[in-house]
């Protein structure tokens, strides 16, 4: 994101381009490629956003503003996009996540229109994945988006989940699927269909409920996530 003249961060792929190219040097150097990923991620946020568009932020105790920054630093920041869902109080959008556990259509129209009209201005390139990661009811939202984009033509290489409420008993449209946890997550939900033919890799993190209690459980979640983009 480059800031415009009043300091407020506007999207400009071509100077964000250059921007990453100097401030990380060792990461988009050709002798350490293997840490890149070839990927395109959108990243679902949790309900109660009552700020709008999310932007990158180095500081791990914005956990979602650093999630954003640390995904930037391994697939490129053009390549990492905030789609803004559960705009809102957390009392009135926890009622758009339940809704969207049984498939009556809130925020994931938006996701996948998004995505669609994204690819269609710029493709995909060969063997670049597409990625939706989905934090607490974003994931929700997310594996609520995969048959719409199904009926797009869009295929989602892999879905990160991290302490999501998913009700599907069939996952589909999707390569792979990775559901993080902790120790004990009243939002806990993994699919153990027998029958998926995707099978859900659990990640648990120790810790006890649904909320990164302090910075440094924050930091192992991104950590994990960024992980998990680059295997």
């Amino acid at each position: 994101m480059s800031p415009d003249a009043n300091g407020s961060y506007q999207y400009n792929p071509q100077q964000d381009a250059v921007n990453w190219a100097w401030r990380f040097p060792r990461l988009t150097s050709p002798s350490i490629q293997h840490s890149h990923a070839n990927a395109r991620v959108y990243y679902l946020n949790q309900i109660g956003n009552e700020i709008g568009v999310i932007q990158p932020n180095p500081d791990p105790n914005d956990f979602e503003g650093y999630l954003l920054f640390r995904v930037g630093q391994v697939v490129g920041p053009e390549k990492v996009k905030h789609i803004s869902i559960f705009e809102g109080s957390t009392f009135h959008t926890r009622f758009d996540m339940i809704k969207e556990m049984f498939e009556i259509r809130v925020w994931s129209p938006k996701v996948a229109d998004t995505i669609a009209q994204d690819l269609q201005i710029v493709p995909l390139t060969p063997g670049e994945r597409l990625i939706l990661i989905g934090n607490s009811g974003g994931g929700t939202v997310a594996v609520e988006s995969l048959d719409l984009l199904q009926q797009k033509g869009i295929f989602v290489n892999q879905a990160i989940l991290r302490g999501s409420p998913v009700m599907e008993n069939v996952l589909k449209n999707v390569g792979q699927v990775d559901y993080i946890t902790s120790n004990f997550d009243y939002w806990y939900s993994v699919d153990t269909n027998p029958f998926d033919t995707v099978k859900v890799r659990e990640h648990k993190v120790n810790f006890l409920g649904h909320v990164p209690p302090d910075v440094a459980t924050k930091k192992k979640i991104v950590d994990l996530i960024v992980d998990l983009i680059l295997q």
